[in-house]
């Protein structure tokens, strides 16, 4: 299993000389396995896929939330990658809305001016997450994450290898042990560490968490590697490449996600 990471960056894309190693596009992965690609999220960063990688004529797209960064690269996804393919999009209900009605509220019109369905050639199929989902050499888990409005943590399961997406996820009494279970001997974490430990108390109830918590649900799943995610938008190289290195000096198996790495596994 291959995991690039395209996108990384919290709440909103930026674009500056300081944060150039670590990137500014925000949330999207993709995960490759015996030929098959899927996507995590389809923020501005789901517009840095390598060239040629999608081959095939069906896509699969994970969405964890519809909050702005997590979506706003879909409209130039479907216009750049995704003609003439089958699109199959997975999400949750919120406040009574299933994920494709939150979708096309946002791309319609006075927002934005092509609809969800107006994207000639390509055939989009929503999907309401209810248990597990096989699909090629994907077996794909969710559960629900601690974030305002809601989200999801995913698990895919592939070729012997597993990877684990928790972005958006604020650590409280019981969802931390219940991520250490989801997460139990992952051979790739993805924890969203988008605040110090001197800036959580301030952001408390925004549904983000901390790399010094992300380590200890790390150990105790038995993961393998960990990649902090979801960094702030306004945190530059420096201060990223400064909190690293304490985490690496704790555990040498994580880091910070740096936009482009690939991590095969």
């Amino acid at each position: 299993m291959r995991v690039t990471v395209l996108g990384t960056r919290g709440s909103m894309a930026v674009s500056n000389e300081k944060m150039r190693e670590f990137g500014g596009a925000t949330s999207s992965y993709m995960v490759e396995e015996d030929g098959e690609v899927l996507f995590f999220d389809a923020g501005t960063g789901i517009m840095n896929i390598p060239e040629g990688t999608v081959s095939g004529k069906q896509i699969l797209l994970l969405i964890t939330h519809t909050h702005l960064d997590h979506i706003m690269g879909m409209p130039f996804f479907l216009s750049d990658f995704c003609g003439g393919k089958r699109l199959d999009i997975y999400g949750r209900s919120r406040e009574g809305e299933t994920v494709e009605r939150q979708l096309r509220h946002l791309f319609s019109r006075p927002l934005w001016p092509v609809g969800l369905r107006d994207y000639s050639g390509i055939k989009i199929v929503c999907h309401e997450l209810e248990g597990e989902i096989e699909a090629g050499p994907f077996r794909i888990t969710w559960t629900e994450s601690q974030h305002p409005g809601g989200a999801v943590n995913y698990r895919v399961d592939a070729g012997g290898k597993s990877v684990v997406l928790a972005t958006d996820f604020e650590h409280s009494s019981g969802s931390e042990e219940r991520l250490v279970a989801f997460s139990r001997d992952a051979d790739l974490l993805l924890y969203d560490g988008q605040y110090t430990e001197k800036e959580y108390p301030s952001f408390r109830g925004f549904g983000h968490s901390t790399p010094e918590t992300g380590l200890q649900v790390f150990r105790k799943s038995g993961a393998k590697r960990m990649r902090i995610v979801h960094h702030a938008p306004d945190a530059t190289d420096e201060e990223l490449k400064r909190r690293e290195k304490l985490l690496k000096a704790e555990e040498p198996n994580a880091g910070f996600a740096r936009e482009g790495e690939v991590l095969e596994l």
